[in-house]
């Protein structure tokens, strides 16, 4: 007969195992999706980085026309209304250019050919004390 009642205790520890591993599974999934699917908050500066080497440092407060001078040729780089775009590219995909113009912290505008990238960030952030 102990052969049955550790059988049942072993059956009821395999489920509360799995019940435990389950919702810890859950909850992980939960926060990544939480993470990646929150509103991104608008960027305030742009970074432009050409062959991985930082060349401009741009407020996306202030109206500019940029020119680039890389290995292909010249990209025309336009910060217009709180956002930035690559306005013109020698490349032939003009992939950079289709991105379109980003304006949240942490996008990104990539052209590759001419290795160029562009990279949004909020800046500093203001702590609120109550």
């Amino acid at each position: 007969m102990p052969a049955k009642d550790s059988s049942k205790k072993n059956k009821k520890a395999h489920i509360i195992e799995a019940a435990v591993v389950s919702l810890a599974f859950l909850g992980t999934l939960t926060a990544c999706l939480l993470y990646f699917f929150r509103p991104k908050e608008n960027a305030t500066e742009a970074y432009v980085l050409l062959k991985g080497e930082l060349i401009h440092r741009l407020s996306l407060q202030e109206e500019k026309e940029l020119k680039v001078n890389t290995d292909i040729g010249i990209l025309e780089i336009h910060v217009h209304d709180g956002s930035i775009g690559v306005a013109s590219s020698p490349c032939g995909s003009q992939y950079c250019v289709h991105q379109g113009y980003k304006s949240k912290a942490g996008d990104s505008i990539v052209c590759a050919p001419a290795g160029l990238s562009i990279l949004l960030e909020a800046g500093e952030k203001q702590e609120i004390i109550i």
